[in-house]
């Protein structure tokens, strides 16, 4: 066995070694975004369901709860006219002198 066939022989088991090296490292860094991007996937859930739980179904919560109190007083304010005190009304008053107050705020701030 010459020199040539022993460099011949150490430069295939370099190169065999190298081309192995170099696929487990892209095997490695595949598998490692592959795990990366499980995480963010996890991550993005866990934010997806803390903003479900602190904003989202507190916010329906209270949406359900002012459309009742609006249908309450709604109702409230249509049975004005039935009631035999409505001409002194103070709660009809009051809500003639809020609604004049909001008209004169829009015509101050159009002009």
């Amino acid at each position: 066995m010459g020199i040539s066939e022993i460099i011949s022989i150490t430069l295939n088991f370099i190169l065999m070694g190298g081309i192995a090296t170099l696929l487990t490292v892209k095997s490695a860094k595949a598998k490692a975004a592959a795990e990366a991007k499980g995480v963010e996937l996890d991550n993005e859930e866990k934010v997806n369901r803390m903003v479900q739980e602190y904003f989202v179904n507190p916010l329906k919560k209270e949406m359900t709860s002012l459309r009742r109190e609006i249908t309450r007083l709604r109702n409230a304010v249509e049975r004005i006219p039935e009631c035999p005190h409505s001409a002194e009304c103070p709660v009809k008053e009051s809500l003639k002198d809020s609604d004049n107050n909001e008209n004169q705020e829009e015509d101050d701030n159009q002009q």
